[in-house]
């Protein structure tokens, strides 16, 4: 799992992972309905022969070390294979 710190809102990182991992043969199933979620799926099964991988990107609530000023959001970003 990768955690970051950005000053740039949910719905920039959303949409630039969205646009990006679509790009490189990712799909997803997310729908926006009324408003952005709070994390996205990516899924690929042609990645490795016989795996299916999936990528999670979300805001994280808290962390130890947070910018004490606030001004930082945290998201992670989380990498699973499974073997068919």
């Amino acid at each position: 799992m990768i955690t970051f710190a950005t000053q740039d809102a949910w719905g920039n990182i959303y949409s630039y992972y969205r646009q990006y991992l679509q790009g490189a043969g990712w799909a997803s199933e997310t729908r926006i309905v009324t408003s952005i979620p709070t994390s996205v799926v990516f899924y690929n099964a042609n990645l490795f022969q016989n795996m299916n991988c999936e990528v999670v990107i979300g805001e994280k609530d808290f962390v130890i070390g947070k910018d004490s000023h606030g001004k930082d959001k945290l998201y992670t970003i989380s990498v699973t294979c499974f073997q068919n």
